[in-house]
């Protein structure tokens, strides 16, 4: 009899926005868990096992341990800098979740996560996944503001309440803000050189060290203003500008960012030992293609990447060489 339920969030973020888990339960699938949304399991009382696949491959596998006639249990997902899954569990008093990640569905009452797109009971829509996109977003113009008109000073008579930084040293609220604003900067700069894996890996940084200011609360809204200068196009696409007319092409794309779409057709690593993928150009011959070279920090993730797999990544057009369309510093969103 399934008498007990698992609720399993995912929290909207752009890091791997496009990437899907499948979610099996001791070897059964029960679903998809996507970017910003939740995925409800009954089941039954005891022991089971929650394994969750990326790209053909089990990415993570966890012990769940439920009893009887309690409160659903609640998992917490989100990808790290990696873009590897983790998962922690959500604490409870009575019948709700701890903390002010959960709200109530207007509809059916249940508890789900502010950033789910839907209720995983129900299915009606969170109008408070809209609202708190436009809240980070008027937080990322208010850091803006006082990062160039406001003053660095606490205001008198008000206190800031102490943090304790890397080297275990005290820090104040507005020492905060500054050293992870500071961060968020080298993230903008890495990114306007090419440097995409750092600048993802300071993002997330400043999400998980920096997690109580402001500045980690705009960090969606900041990188989705750096996805909109970048160009958008499918493998195939810019394949079919470079064949048409490379001079054109190059006009278009070399040195630019891009955000490129397609199908892995192979995996491997070059004479200089460079991590690499080629996606498929349209062609029913396969002699050329776009090929995507990684730095070092993205093995393990284009480790769990099969042929056949869709992929989106971002990285820095090159031109073609030897016949192949070239991006360099690739990151994978997805």
């Amino acid at each position: 009899m399934e008498d007990c339920r698992i609720i399993i969030t995912r929290e909207s973020s752009l890091y791997g926005c496009a990437l899907k888990h499948t979610v099996e339960i001791d070897g059964l699938t029960v679903g998809i868990l996507e970017n910003g949304s939740s995925l409800s399991i009954d089941t039954t009382a005891g022991t089971h096992t929650l394994s969750f696949i990326a790209h053909g491959k089990i990415e993570k596998s966890i012990p769940i341990t439920i009893a009887s006639g309690l409160s659903p249990v609640t998992l917490l997902a989100r990808l790290n800098g990696r873009q590897k899954i983790e998962i922690t569990k959500a604490p409870v008093i009575g019948d709700a979740p701890v903390g002010s990640k959960f709200v109530k569905c207007k509809s059916c009452g249940a508890d789900i996560s502010k950033s789910a797109k839907t209720c995983p009971h129900c299915g009606a829509k969170n109008k408070r996944h809209k609202a708190l996109g436009i809240f980070l977003v008027i937080i990322g113009v208010a850091i803006l503001i006082g990062a160039f008109g406001g003053s660095s000073n606490s205001a008198p008579g008000k206190d800031s309440t102490p943090a304790m930084n890397a080297s275990g040293e005290s820090q104040g609220v507005d020492e905060r803000e500054q050293a992870a604003q500071k961060l968020l900067d080298a993230a903008a700069d890495d990114f306007s050189s090419g440097m995409y894996s750092s600048a993802f890996s300071k993002c997330d940084k400043v999400k998980s060290d920096y997690s109580d200011t402001a500045v980690a609360a705009s960090v969606d809204a900041f990188l989705s203003g750096l996805y909109d200068t970048a160009v958008n196009i499918t493998a195939v696409d810019l394949h079919s500008a470079y064949d048409a007319n490379e001079v054109n092409a190059d006009n278009t794309y070399k040195g630019k960012a891009i955000v490129v779409t397609g199908t892995v057709s192979d995996i491997g690593k070059n004479v200089l030992n460079q991590t690499y993928i080629t996606l498929k150009d349209g062609s029913d011959y396969g002699l050329t293609s776009v090929q995507c070279f990684f730095e070092s920090e993205q093995e393990d993730t284009v480790g769990n990447i099969s042929r056949g797999n869709s992929v989106k990544l971002i990285g820095k057009c090159t031109g073609e060489n030897l016949m192949n369309v070239q991006i360099n510093n690739c990151y994978l969103i997805g």
